[in-house]
């Protein structure tokens, strides 16, 4: 296949959600091409879920002009503004061995959006994060004579890579420091021109985004509960992602469907392509990825689904590496979202990855031949609980239990080469429990606590290879409190 065809991806992805809107509201689409859904996108608040609009009542004028985002009047328009803040204390029994660095308190994220509309056909989105704490690995050399003897998948390899402290508790998906799970260009999360139709009589719109936006697929970051990377599960964080490139899409009331060319390079870690370790968001492969979603939505039920075909970094031939390679970067994900009864949702995704080093560097790779593709699949599934309003405001309890293949272009490489054990087939499994309020509309306290069970700690420095601490299993727990504002 030429370049140029490899470079078609399409993409059918989607993350269907009912997310929590006002009581009793109808759930609709087409909301997501507006200027407000633009705000949207950085806010989220508790809303008790009912299943009758007899019961949820009507919505006062008060209660209105309390969930509209700030705006300054302008004479073809307004400038809407938006604020979400989440910060928090994060214990890390993953980041014990990093030399006191399991207990972080800072901001996970501070985004502040700038939307505004130009005409009937024209609009804006602009939000920024000056924190950028994102998930982003580091290399490292382990250091000589140290009492415990480490494997570090982000060794520098390439050509000016050198060694950086941060590597040694920036490793990978299972050993990180950051709180976000979004990668940005500089303080740029994501930034669009929206150019659109107007909505007809049935709710039907049209429209293209132009610049850094959201990738469509799976659950979007508005449509489940989180606060940090440390509260997502392992597929969540896999989705979440931004990326450079055109992005259409039909909606109407009850569906949409999107269409994306988009770089490709929204998140290039995942499967270890740490290629030389410069910027994530240079695009280090002259092929173009795509994305198509569908999802469609009917009152209290939605579905969607999703796929992606892409590929990251390049073939380097004359030192061609795990890090230094081609990788394939495919996802079918499915989504779905239910509240059978008053104030319980009911949601999950399966996702299945295709990852691995691209036929043409597994060819080149020094060493026994490794599996390629590799298929990493799983699901998640999550119950959400939110209390009627009560003094101390409304709580919600969310509970989630995810099981996903550990395999991946690493582990590949380990089985080929009877590293530690390893083996294709294995299983990672994880769980969250997370517990939250809303107090004076917009201000959100939180806690959470969650398991990790890696079957492979070595391949992520986690655990010693050799030397104290080798015969131990290392623990995968998390938890943590804090707060998450919005308006």
């Amino acid at each position: 296949m030429s370049k140029a065809a490899s470079s078609v991806v399409v993409v059918l992805g989607c993350a269907c959600c009912l997310g929590w809107a006002r009581p009793g509201a109808a759930q609709t689409l087409t909301d997501r091409t507006t200027l407000a859904s633009a705000i949207a996108a950085t806010r989220t608040t508790v809303a008790p879920v009912v299943r009758s609009d007899e019961q949820a009542g009507g919505t006062t004028a008060a209660q209105q002009a309390e969930t509209e985002p700030p705006s300054i009047s302008l004479a073809n328009g307004r400038l809407r503004l938006g604020v979400d803040l989440s910060f928090g204390l994060v214990h890390d029994e993953t980041l014990l061995e990093t030399m006191g660095r399991e207990r972080q308190i800072k901001p996970a994220f501070i985004n502040l959006t700038v939307a505004g509309t130009v005409n009937d056909y024209l609009s804006y989105t602009v939000v920024i994060n000056p924190a950028d704490d994102g998930v982003v690995p580091r290399p490292y050399v382990p250091a000589v004579g140290d009492r415990r003897t480490y494997f570090f998948p982000n060794q520098p390899e390439g050509r000016g890579v050198v060694s950086d402290p941060e590597g040694l508790y920036k490793v990978d998906d299972y050993k990180y420091s950051g709180f976000d799970p979004i990668l940005q260009q500089g303080i740029l999360r994501v930034g669009y021109v929206d150019v659109h139709s107007r909505a007809d009589s049935t709710g039907q719109q049209a429209g293209t985004r132009i610049g850094r936006a959201y990738v469509p697929q799976g659950f979007g970051v508005n449509d489940v509960t989180w606060y940090t990377a440390k509260d997502l599960t392992h597929i969540q964080r896999i989705n979440f992602q931004a990326d450079n490139g055109v992005f259409m899409y039909v909606a109407r009331r009850h569906y949409q469907v999107d269409v994306a060319a988009i770089t490709g390079n929204g998140n290039p870690y995942h499967d270890y392509g740490y290629f030389d370790f410069t910027d994530a968001t240079e695009d280090k492969n002259s092929a173009m990825g795509a994305v198509l979603s569908a999802k469609a939505v009917e009152k209290y039920y939605s579905v969607g689904v999703s796929y992606r075909k892409n590929f990251i970094n390049s073939r380097i031939e004359d030192s061609t590496t795990l890090q230094l390679s081609k990788h394939n970067d495919d996802a079918l994900v499915f989504s779905f979202s239910a509240m059978p009864v008053d104030y319980v949702r009911i949601y999950g995704e399966y996702a299945r990855y295709t990852w691995g080093l691209a036929t043409t560097s597994a060819q080149l790779l020094p060493g026994p031949a490794v599996v390629t593709p590799v298929t990493k699949a799983g699901y998640y599934i999550g119950v959400d609980v939110i209390s009627p309003k009560t003094p101390l405001g409304r709580w919600r309890g969310t509970f989630v239990r995810e099981d996903l293949s550990r395999d991946d272009a690493l582990v590949a490489y380990a089985a080929a080469n009877r590293l530690f054990g390893v083996t294709l087939g294995e299983r990672e499994k994880t769980t969250i429990v997370k517990v939250e309020t809303t107090v004076m509309s917009r201000l959100t306290c939180y806690g959470f606590w969650s398991t990790v069970e890696n079957p492979f700690p070595e391949l992520s420095a986690l655990k010693p290879i050799s030397g104290t601490g080798s015969d131990i299993t290392p623990s995968g727990r998390r938890y943590g409190f804090g707060i998450r504002f919005k308006i």
